[in-house]
Parts: structure tokens; C-alpha cells; sequence
């Protein structure tokens, strides 16, 4: 059974309690969710078990405490296997089954809507490569928007999102097979971002992984500059 999980709805900070946190040093400090109006998602208790053939469980998460700030960019460090994608995937949403009845994630609401965007980290399993980059960011527009908007605003809505990525335009033509790990990365970003009204949150799962150090330092800024518009970016 989820736990208490209020992703879809309007629910504020009204009906939480004090979460304690772990600094850097390792001390334990408390935050309280109705006083800290600058946190946008905080989580408390979170455990996540995973269900291997039917009766196998396995704990990922065990009791995890914390919360991202409005406006922030975090990073989530540790080894592989260490849980990183399934917290993204717990607080993103997209993982409900399998957190215990006492998890709770909370969100924000008064400062901004509830709407959050999760880019996994294998991108080709989730994109058709026989598309054109354009067809890919004209459906993902049509679907985030609707079909009744003009053709210049989704051409500049598409240009300028490319250009926040430092993609040139002449990848809109190539099929998304055809391009390099670095750009389909970045073009699977583009795809979550077509929405005119972007998101409060954007989960991207290990974003620079296997790029040289030019294209994660391209990606870096745009993660400067998203954060900085008052979205929270976690990766």
C-alpha cells in the first residue's frame, strides 16, 4: 500500500509535523514544515521496499528524512545501487507502490502548482529514435499544451528551449538515433520542458553520466539557470 504521498493535490504543509535531518558534520537538526516557507518538497519516514517475483522484498529506502528548497539545485551523491533513482522515482511520483503506510512526502503549494517532470537515465528506452528531433518536441508540445496553439509559438517554444540546452537547431532534422548520447540527453530534457507553463519540480536521473566534461558543463549551466527561475532541480 502508498504511503501518504500528496503529489496530486493541493494539500499544504498545514497537517505536518517536525522532520529531523542529518547535516553534513552528521548532527541531527529539526525542521518545521509549517514555519519554512522556502521549502518546496520535504519527505519524512520515506522506506521503499521492492518486491522481487511475487514474495521477495528487498529494503531500498529505510527511514529517510529531508527536504529541497524552493528555487535549488541538489545533487544526490552516493554509490551505485544506493537507492538515488528510486528516491528521484518516490518523490517524483512515479513510484507509489511499495512505500509503507507511515511514508509521507509533502509539498509546498502556496508558492507554486504541483506539477513535476521526471528524465530517466536511459533516454533511448523512452524516446522512438525513428523520429525527427522535431516531430519528438512538436508531439511532446501538442501533449503538455494542447493542439490549439499556433505554429510560431510552438517553433519558439521548441527554438528557445533548444537554445537553454545549447542545442543547435540543426538537430531538429536528424533522427533521434542519429544523434550523439550527449545531445539525446539534452533532447530528452527538451521533451519534458515543452509545457508553456514549466514545472515546479524537475527529477533528472544521473543527467551527466558518460559525457565528456564539455557537454556536462553545458548541462551544469542550464541547471544554474533553471534553478535560478524558481523551479526546484534535482539530479
Amino acid at each position: 500500500m502508498a504511503g501518504k504521498v500528496l503529489h496530486d493535490t493541493n494539500a499544504d504543509f498545514n497537517n505536518s509535523s517536525l522532520i529531523t535531518c542529518s547535516s553534513e558534520q552528521g548532527d541531527n537538526y529539526s525542521v518545521d514544515l509549517q514555519r519554512e516557507s522556502q521549502i518546496s518538497i520535504a519527505w519524512k519516514n520515506l522506506r521503499f521496499e521492492a518486491t522481487k517475483w511475487g514474495f521477495q522484498k528487498k529494503v531500498i529506502l529505510k527511514r529517510l528524512n529531508g527536504y529541497f528548497e524552493i528555487g535549488s539545485l541538489n545533487g544526490l551523491l552516493g554509490p551505485s545501487g544506493a537507492g538515488k533513482t528510486t528516491l528521484l522515482n518516490c518523490l517524483s511520483g512515479t513510484f507509489k507502490l511499495g512505500l509503507s503506510e507511515d511514508s509521507e512526502v509533502y509539498l509546498n503549494s502556496k508558492h507554486q502548482s504541483t506539477v513535476s517532470f521526471f528524465i530517466e537515465q536511459h533516454v533511448h528506452e523512452s524516446i522512438v529514435g525513428q523520429l525527427t528531433v522535431k516531430q519528438i518536441l512538436q508531439y511532446a508540445f501538442a501533449f503538455k499544451n494542447g493542439v490549439c496553439h499556433t505554429g510560431d509559438v510552438v517553433d519558439e517554444c521548441i527554438r528557445q528551449t533548444l537554445k537553454d540546452l545549447f542545442l543547435d537547431e540543426h538537430v531538429l532534422n536528424q533522427t533521434f538515433d542519429s544523434c550523439s548520447g550527449g545531445e539525446q540527453r539534452r533532447i530528452a530534457i527538451c521533451q519534458e520542458l515543452m509545457a508553456i507553463e514549466k514545472p515546479s519540480f524537475l527529477f533528472v536521473d544521473e543527467p551527466t553520466t558518460g559525457k565528456l566534461t564539455f557537454v556536462a558543463s553545458k548541462q551544469g549551466l542550464f541547471s544554474v539557470s533553471y534553478y535560478r527561475a524558481g523551479q526546484c532541480l534535482c539530479c
